[in-house]
C-alpha cells in the first residue's frame, strides 16, 4: 500500500510543504531535472498546461456510462470547460466535488455532439454572484454603470443556483426554434434535451470567452428562467459585454430562439 505523502491532522502550511517535499523528491527520482521545477514556478501558462493535463490526464477516475476528463478534453477540444478553467476563471474553491471526477457521457455521445456544443463543469453560482465575480463582462446602460437592472430589485431568479454537474450546451439556439411561441419551441427538444437556465448560459459563455476567448451566444438565447411578468430570460453576447432582458411574452420574434442543453442518460 502506499505510504501516505502528509499525515492529515498536519497544520494546513506544514502538510503543504511535506507533501511538495514529498512529490519534488519522488519526480527528481523518475528524472525530473530541477531546470524542469523551476519552469513551473517562472512560467505561468506552463503551470496553467500542467494543470490541465493534470487534471485531465491523470485522473483515472470513471463512471459506469461515461468517460474520463481526458478522454472528454481530447473529444471535444476547445469546447471542454472542464474543473481546471472553472478554478482559473470564478473560484479556485470550486468542483472540488467528486461529481466532477469523471464525466457522465460516453465517447461516443460527446463526439456526436462536438461540434453543436461545449461540454461545461457547472458551479452552483446565481446570476448574482455571476455578476459580483464578473462585473465587467456584462452590458451595462449609461444610468446603471457597473451594475444591471437584475441587481436593482428582488428577482428571485437573480438568486437561483442551478444543479452542480456536468452539462452538454448547445452553442447556437435549437434550429427552426426562431418565429414560434414558447410552446412551439419546446415541441422541437429531443428528448434527453432540456431549456437551461440564465446562470447555466453564463457560466458555459463567460468559461468560453475567459478560457477560449471566444463568444457562442451571438443569437438571443431563451432561457428557462421566468420573471415575475411571465417573460422568459433572453441572452446575447457581444463586444460590449453580456446582455440579459426579459422577453416578450406575447409576441413571436424572429431574432430570438431557443437556448437547449443536454443530460446525461
Amino acid at each position: 500500500m502506499a505510504k501516505a505523502i502528509a499525515h492529515p491532522d498536519a497544520p494546513y502550511l506544514g502538510r503543504a510543504v511535506s507533501t511538495a517535499g514529498q512529490l519534488l523528491r519522488l519526480l527528481e527520482e523518475q528524472g525530473l531535472s530541477g531546470k524542469s521545477e523551476q519552469r513551473v514556478i517562472d512560467d505561468p501558462e506552463f503551470r496553467i498546461a500542467l494543470a490541465v493535463w493534470w487534471e485531465t490526464n491523470a485522473n483515472p477516475g470513471l463512471s459506469v456510462d461515461g468517460c474520463t476528463l481526458g478522454q472528454a478534453a481530447q473529444v471535444m477540444g476547445d469546447n471542454f470547460l472542464g474543473p481546471v478553467a472553472v478554478r482559473r476563471c470564478f473560484d479556485p474553491e470550486l468542483t472540488r466535488q467528486s461529481v466532477f471526477k469523471s464525466v457522465p457521457f460516453s465517447i461516443q455521445q460527446l463526439e456526436e455532439v462536438r461540434e453543436t456544443h461545449v461540454l461545461v463543469a457547472i458551479s452552483a453560482l446565481s446570476l448574482i454572484d455571476l455578476f459580483r465575480m464578473n462585473r465587467d463582462l456584462f452590458h451595462h446602460v449609461f444610468f446603471l454603470p457597473k451594475r444591471t437592472w437584475f441587481t436593482q430589485g428582488d428577482y428571485p431568479f437573480a438568486h437561483e443556483k442551478p444543479e452542480v454537474g456536468w452539462y452538454l450546451v448547445r452553442t447556437s439556439v435549437v434550429p427552426g426554434s426562431k418565429k414560434k411561441t414558447w410552446d412551439e419551441m419546446l415541441e422541437l427538444l429531443e428528448p434527453n434535451e432540456f431549456v437551461p437556465s440564465a446562470s447555466v448560459l453564463v457560466q458555459a459563455a463567460f468559461l468560453q470567452y475567459l478560457w477560449n476567448h471566444k463568444r457562442f451566444l451571438r443569437d438571443w438565447f431563451l432561457a428557462s428562467d421566468t420573471t415575475s411578468l411571465g417573460s422568459h430570460l433572453m441572452l446575447f453576447h457581444e463586444d460590449s459585454g453580456l446582455h440579459v432582458y426579459g422577453s416578450n411574452p406575447k409576441t413571436v420574434s424572429g431574432v430570438t430562439g431557443l437556448a437547449s442543453a443536454i443530460r446525461a442518460t
